[in-house]
């Protein structure tokens, strides 16, 4: 079963490492503001109660926003838990933890394309393990595809994009700058199905041979990625990752209050409006 991309790990490692430091030294920084001024609630009612009518709007905004955020964050989180899980799932984090940053990525963002891609290998046959190790390996390279492609397809685009290869979707890869033909994965396949002794392809052996070849003719976007790379777009993706973990941060922070505020407008909001807005309208 293919491993994770040493090339593509090496280039990475180091400067992840000190972003998730930074993100967690911000993170408990965060966690001291909020027992220093108290729950959250409250801090709400009295920041309402003293804020202009444009902060108010502001606010309101804001909150919609963030509320959105874990919203997805929560469905996310139950994806990743049931694609992966055990062993499995300890893998896609600590990997995802090592290079979201690099990639432009939170972990967790990460971590959710690489169950997508997961989601489509373990029908195929592959336990949580080998579709934790393939997925880790496809989206990684999609960091280093995408920066190859300068700019012009995001990382999670090229993820969808390899990750359709595996299913026999190869067409868009040549957007990447990669072409791989039907004969070339058949008679890959061919080989790692002899290999385990059988002579009929199954659709796991095609997915391998897909990714053999994506991995073998990507090597210059590996390398430079390795290297490096664009030392502006690799900043930007690190400022990026950073806001993105905050805002994640604040989001999972604030779930329970956005619980809170819906049960309050379901259970005394709503009766009032309509109790009042009919004699509104009458008057």
């Amino acid at each position: 079963m293919a491993k994770n991309s040493s090339v593509i790990e090496v280039a990475i490692v180091a400067d992840t490492k000190k972003f998730k430091k930074g993100i967690e030294g911000a993170t408990s920084k965060l966690d001291q503001f909020t027992r220093k001024m108290g729950s959250a609630s409250v801090k709400i009612g009295k920041g309402f109660a003293v804020m202009g009518g444009a902060a108010v709007g502001l606010s309101v905004v804001a909150g919609k926003h963030l509320f959105e955020v874990g919203e997805e964050l929560t469905s996310l989180d139950k994806k990743i838990e049931t694609v992966f899980s055990g062993k499995s799932l300890e893998t896609v984090e600590n990997w995802a933890d090592e290079v979201a940053g690099r990639m432009g990525l939170t972990s967790t963002a990460a971590q959710g394309l690489a169950a997508n891609a997961g989601d489509l290998l373990k029908p195929m046959g592959f336990t949580a393990d080998e579709a934790a190790n393939m997925s880790t390996e496809i989206v990684g390279l999609s960091g280093a595809l995408s920066e190859w492609s300068g700019g012009q397809r995001s990382v999670e685009e090229t993820a969808e994009i390899l990750q359709k290869a595996l299913l026999g979707e190869r067409e868009s890869l040549k957007s990447l700058g990669i072409s791989i033909n039907q004969a070339e994965v058949d008679q890959r396949a061919l080989t790692f199905a002899q290999r385990d002794g059988r002579e009929a392809i199954t659709a796991q052996d095609r997915a391998l041979a897909t990714q053999a070849l994506i991995m073998e003719k990507s090597t210059d976007a590996q390398a430079a990625f390795a290297a490096g790379g664009n030392q502006l777009t690799a900043s930007q993706n690190m400022l990026k990752a950073t806001m993105g973990e905050l805002e994640e941060t604040v989001a999972r922070k604030l779930l329970p209050v956005f619980a809170d505020l819906a049960a309050f407008v379901v259970a005394d909001v709503i009766p009032v409006l309509e109790r009042e807005l009919p004699r509104a309208f009458d008057w």
